[in-house]
């Protein structure tokens, strides 16, 4: 994954994508990687809901 180390001040709504909706991106955890599929589809309703309602 690319990280953008960039000081740069951005308006809001406007921040650097770091992952993918939808995606689970391998991270050293000691989560499974089933359980971490199952938490990110309980959360990105919550996540969508969360943007619809500031924007």
């Amino acid at each position: 994954m690319k990280h953008n180390h960039s000081t740069e001040t951005r308006p809001a709504g406007q921040e650097a994508e770091i992952q993918q909706y939808g995606t689970v991106v391998n991270r050293p955890l000691s989560l499974d990687h089933r359980v971490r599929l199952a938490s990110v589809d309980s959360l990105n309703p919550i996540l969508a809901d969360t943007l619809r309602a500031t924007s």
